[in-house]
């Protein structure tokens, strides 16, 4: 299962935290995911470039999934 599909074990009792630490705690997570997109820059960079590519060559794109994964077809 990716990390993004599982359960976050920081958050498991967030219905049970004070209301300033539940903010924290939500302040904290995002900034984690703000570390991994940064981390992930030039991957996500190649992908823009493949998926302009293919736009170029006539091809799509797909969203696949709640997740949004996604698909591209030249």
């Amino acid at each position: 299962m990716l990390k993004t599909e599982m359960r976050n074990e920081a958050s498991m009792h967030i219905d049970q935290m004070d209301t300033l630490s539940m903010m924290k705690l939500m302040s904290e997570e995002n900034m984690n995911a703000v570390k991994a997109v940064e981390a992930s820059l030039d991957k996500i960079a190649e992908v823009c470039d493949a998926v302009s590519n293919c736009f170029e060559n006539g091809g799509r794109l797909f969203y696949i999934g709640s997740s949004c994964r996604f698909g591209f077809k030249v």
